[in-house]
């Protein structure tokens, strides 16, 4: 028994043999051609996408500043450095940390 939907359209869905998408009203679409490109915000402002790259550079510059202070921290305090070389807890800390 083959499954027929019941509403007008047709659902999603990929033919492997053909190489086509039924794309339900908007027609096939043929995926062996290789000229689909996604679009990846071109229709945003040209300020909007500046200020996204912004965004996310300032937050890199943060977490590379405060992990290159840690370091230094680490590297110009001799009491610092002893902490973190016999504290097996210190480890486990800065591993975790990484992750939230």
């Amino acid at each position: 028994m083959e499954f027929k939907p019941t509403n007008k359209e047709q659902p999603d869905y990929l033919d492997l043999e053909n190489g086509t998408q039924n794309a339900g009203a908007s027609g096939d679409v043929n995926l062996l051609n290789n000229n689909w490109s996604p679009d990846l915000g071109s229709e945003l402002p040209p300020e909007v996408r500046a200020a996204f790259i912004k965004k996310i550079y300032c937050l890199l510059s943060v977490q590379l500043v405060i992990t290159w202070m840690m370091s230094y921290g680490c590297y110009a305090s001799h009491s610092a450095t002893q902490f973190v070389l016999h504290t097996p807890g210190a480890l486990v800390v800065a591993i975790l940390g990484t992750f939230l």
